[in-house]
């Protein structure tokens, strides 16, 4: 059996190998992505990137979305509306991968260092067989630039969500070189990642600019603390970065002995102990009695930064970075006319397009998981040895920017309602257009006698069994 084709910058654990199992589009619970692949050596067609009960990552094809369930339908519709998307991959091969972790290595010399990142690798694709490839757990190691310049890129095609569904916000993808220069300019070793809360939580929220925004400050960070120790004259070494949480930032003040007045923590006790984590990443290691709080920045704030930063690395973009950019064009109308002619298999008539309640995590895909995906709290055991790999002795202690913890730094639930509980259902929004529907139908009052609209009126009235389907 030959074995299976990874991109080059990939490695995949020991004990990853799984079997390829069967994609259900109505098992998919949200979309994150949706662009074209196709081009000068395959025809066009759309893809949907979708995410699962088990926090799998899925590619299904577009042309037939009928077939997913109805609330998969209306956040691609909603997505389109709002302009988002709209890019054709110019590819015969790609993958898709769900980070988890970001490891920055602590010696690593220069400004654009290599970086690694921890998760679940699924491709190659396109694929002729009905079964879609399993993830592969692993770690991908780019650079400093790669994910910078990948997080701006993709901002320019998100996948947006409707805030009368109950999601606010935007799911990013970062389109990374996984390969040489020379395998990315055929079109080859391509890698969408895509950074996403924990499992539980993206459950009810697919949006991840959170996430990315966490990540785009543990990287400007770090690379704002590396180019002060190296006296880089650089716009960053003279900011004072805003924090993703400010709110966390305060909370964890407080925790070591501060009080906020304003935009000021003040402490009143000794303390020898320096900063660690979140807080040194803000302030530096050394605390002071006095600090001045950053302000709280936005996603397009970190992305603006982000730009300036770039500047800073002497021959950016290199090849493997332009010929990545020529892959990535805008899809135009005759692209989107061609995607749709594509013929898909027919699928069986389905009576029901959404199960009534989610599966358990076991049953999903027909093979055995016992959690799902970035549900830890922890690292995971697999992570921990590549992580140890990388250290040398009397090495700094890497970076490392988790993505997987619920509740953790790295991420900010969205608030819920009162009504709704942890563990409860999500609670349905009515939009106002629905209540045209729920009208009752009425006549026209100058061809009904009054006596019959009145037992009309007061007749109970009930709803179309097809509305109780969007309910």
């Amino acid at each position: 059996m030959a074995a299976r084709p990874f991109p080059r910058y990939f490695v995949a654990r020991g004990d990853a190998a799984e079997p390829a199992r069967a994609i259900d589009p109505v098992q998919s619970i949200h979309a994150l992505d949706s662009f074209f692949v196709g081009g000068r050596h395959v025809s066009e067609r759309e893809y949907v990137v979708t995410v699962d009960q088990a926090g799998d990552l899925n590619l299904l094809p577009g042309e037939n979305k009928s077939v997913f369930p109805g609330e998969l339908q209306s956040e691609l519709s909603y997505s389109d509306m709002i302009g988002s998307g709209g890019r054709l991959l110019d590819a015969i091969e790609f993958y898709i991968f769900n980070v988890q972790l970001l490891e920055q290595p602590g010696n690593a010399p220069g400004l654009n260092d290599p970086v690694y990142l921890y998760g679940t690798l699924y491709g190659p694709f396109p694929s002729d067989s009905s079964l879609q490839p399993a993830g592969l757990d692993g770690q991908l190691t780019v650079t400093r630039g790669d994910l910078l310049e990948g997080l701006i890129q993709s901002a320019k095609h998100p996948f947006g969500y409707s805030p009368d569904a109950g999601v606010s916000g935007r799911s990013l993808h970062i389109t990374l070189a996984g390969d040489r220069e020379e395998e990315i300019a055929r079109g080859a070793g391509i890698v969408m990642a895509y950074p996403m809360l924990p499992g539980d939580m993206v459950q009810s929220n697919p949006a991840n600019e959170l996430v990315v925004t966490q990540m785009l400050f543990d990287v400007l960070s770090a690379l704002r603390a590396d180019m002060i120790a190296e006296k880089v004259s650089s716009p960053l070494c003279k900011m004072t970065l805003p924090v993703p949480n400010r709110m966390l930032l305060e909370e964890q003040l407080k925790l070591r002995g501060y009080t906020i007045e304003g935009n000021t923590a003040i402490i009143k006790t000794t303390v020898t102990q320096g900063f660690q984590g979140f807080l040194a990443s803000a302030f530096g290691s050394i605390m002071k009695d006095r600090l001045e709080l950053p302000t709280e920045g936005t996603l397009n704030e970190f992305l603006e930064i982000a730009e300036k930063a770039l500047k800073a690395f002497r021959g950016w973009p290199p090849k493997r970075i332009w010929a990545l950019q020529q892959r990535i064009v805008p899809a135009t109308a005759d692209i989107r006319m061609r995607a749709a002619r594509h013929t898909a298999p027919a699928e069986p008539l389905r009576v029901v397009r959404t199960p009534a309640a989610p599966l358990p995590v076991q049953q999903v895909h027909n093979h055995s998981v016992s959690k799902p995906r970035n549900a830890d709290g922890a690292m995971a055991t697999w992570m921990k040895d590549f992580v140890d790999a990388h250290k040398k002795p009397g090495a700094p202690e890497p970076r490392l920017s988790s993505y997987a913890q619920p509740g953790g730094a790295t991420s900010k639930p969205a608030a819920k309602p009162a009504s709704q509980s942890s563990s409860g259902p999500k609670p349905k929004v009515k939009a106002e257009w629905m209540k045209d529907f729920e009208a009752p139908v009425t006549t026209r009052k100058d061809t009904v006698p009054k006596k019959e609209r009145e037992k009309e009126s007061s007749a109970p009235q009930s709803k179309p069994d097809w509305m109780k389907d969007f309910e």
